[in-house]
């Protein structure tokens, strides 16, 4: 039996209980009575059908138990009501104090049935996830696979399009990438389920800024208003790890979404996170630390990792600098191209690494959209490197292979550089400059054990900042001091760091759903 179902009938038996109440109260003329008694007793019909056909023989013959005493007792109400068995010598008293203990035991019994259905264990769910892109489906895919082992769940994995914003902010081309999606994930067309007949307990979704988003907007079909409607339980994931914040208030554009306010779950990965979602105006009793799938992804893949054969060549034997750039800092410096431009010329031609470039998977729409006049600028900058014998630019959807491939990462400040931690290799930030984030700031993940560098401050020959050469130097002479006190760190700040995030979510998620009917 769906979970739905069990909710419709746990209804439908109050409805019957409250109804036997005011007949107990208040009585009536016997042939009203009849009539009221022979309502309840359909609807108790209804309740009976369902329990005897939608739950295995042994549950069966459990719940035929309570019926056959609830079937007793409407038959004797009905008898005793009946006008043949009412004549003149009758104690109308005594025979009305027996139509209400009869009633008093259907409720009883009535009751015994709703809590054995509030605590069925052969409940069914229907689960759907609804990833947009498919390098954000890390965020998803742990919560997927403790469904998919779940043999109460049937899940579905529905991929569901998007639209670029033009300058103007209309949309301009869709993009659908369930063709993207890795090919042990079976999908379905979003576009062909009708999730009102469909009615799925929970919904996943990842994209929490509906029609607010300036770069992308995902099918208006598909806002966390519309989801809400079909669902009993909306769970928003973090498709990003949250880092650092110098205060609530600059998290605001993180923690203050719609779809965070439609979600009737949403899922933090620390208690600081919490905190902040909470300073953000989400409330309290629907946030659950639980960690972070996309950490998940990383650690439960660590183990299969294999260079790819078309990489090897060009990696050869040369150290391996993963670098990567956010759409912030592009967003917040006009010189970005030049400096990851030194960056990439240094590493390749004066330090002879190799480099893995991962740019972020919006950063091409979001410059054109937002920086067009940038955009030629940045696309010269690419081709320039796909010329070179060691660089690799990566825009697959799953970073684990360049996570696997290289020796350490330098990227600005992103999810990625905190996704990458977790694997214990080297990471170097640069977004501040050089300089540590402060002791002040709120971290929902504890990243101050990794380098901080610099990617400001070259010379005109060339030359590189001093904290940027000062890592690299380390990379390439095998060495990593820190990292001790920055796995401590990180550890200590996010809770099932262990792999079991997604497996949590998923028994909490159902948790709640039973839960909100005892």
């Amino acid at each position: 039996m769906r979970r739905i179902k069990q909710k419709k009938l746990m209804e439908l038996i109050d409805v019957v209980r409250r109804g036997l109440d005011d007949v107990i109260c208040h009585g009536g003329m016997p042939e009203t009575m009849q009539t009221v008694i022979h309502e309840y007793l359909n609807a108790f019909e209804i309740i009976e059908k369902s329990v005897m056909t939608d739950f295995s023989e042994k549950k069966q013959k459990e719940y035929q138990n309570i019926s056959r005493g609830i079937r007793n007792g409407f038959n004797k109400i009905t008898s005793l009501i009946s006008h043949d068995k009412l004549d003149e010598d009758s104690d109308i008293n005594v025979h009305n104090l027996e139509i209400d203990k009869s009633l008093a035991e259907i409720r009883s019994d009535l009751g015994k049935m709703q809590y054995k259905l509030a605590g069925e264990e052969e409940i069914q769910y229907l689960l759907l996830f609804l990833p947009y892109k498919a390098s954000m489906w890390d965020s998803m895919e742990s919560v997927w696979l403790a469904a998919c082992r779940d043999p109460r769940c049937t899940v579905f994995v529905a991929p569901i399009p998007y639209f670029d914003r033009k300058p103007d902010g209309t949309f301009g081309d869709m993009h659908y990438e369930g063709g993207r999606m890795p090919d042990y994930v079976d999908i379905v067309d979003c576009m062909q389920l009708d999730l009102e007949q469909l009615m799925p307990e929970v919904i996943y979704f990842h994209n929490p800024y509906d029609e607010h988003n300036y770069v992308t907007s995902v099918h208006p079909a598909f806002y966390s208003r519309e989801l809400k409607k079909y669902t009993d339980l909306l769970v928003y994931l973090f498709y990003f790890v949250p880092g650092a914040y110098e205060s609530a208030e600059s998290a605001a554009v993180s923690f203050q979404t719609t779809g965070m306010w439609n979600a009737d779950l949403i899922i933090a990965q620390s208690e600081v996170h919490k905190a902040l979602m909470e300073a953000n105006g989400n409330a309290a009793e629907k946030i659950a630390v639980l960690g972070s799938p996309k950490l998940d992804y990383v650690l439960n893949h660590l183990g299969e990792c294999q260079v790819l054969g078309n990489w090897k060549n060009k990696l050869k034997d040369r150290k391996v600098f993963l670098v990567c750039s956010s759409v912030g800092t592009f967003l917040g410096d006009k010189n970005t191209i030049e400096q990851y431009d030194a960056l990439l010329g240094w590493l390749i031609y004066i330090c002879h690494a190799a480099v893995i470039y991962r740019p972020h998977p919006l950063l091409e729409s979001t410059i054109k959209t937002m920086r067009p006049w940038q955009y030629d600028r940045y696309m010269e900058f690419v081709e320039k490197y796909l010329q070179c014998e060691y660089f690799i630019l990566d825009h697959m959807e799953d970073p684990m292979p360049s996570i696997c491939a290289s020796s350490c990462m330098i990227s600005d400040y992103s999810s990625l550089c905190f996704t990458y931690a977790v694997t214990g290799k080297p990471v170097a930030v640069s977004s501040h400059n050089g300089v540590p984030p402060t002791d002040e700031c709120y971290y929902a993940f504890d990243y101050r054990g990794v380098d901080f560098i610099a990617l400001t401050g070259w010379t005109a020959d060339g030359e590189a900042p001093e904290s940027l050469k000062g890592f690299v130097q380390g990379v390439m002479d095998g060495e990593d001091s820190g990292k001790g006190r920055r796995m401590e760190l990180l550890m200590k700040s996010v809770v099932n760091l262990d792999g079991t995030s997604g497996e949590k979510i998923h028994k909490y998620a159902l948790g709640r759903l039973e839960g909100s009917l005892s």
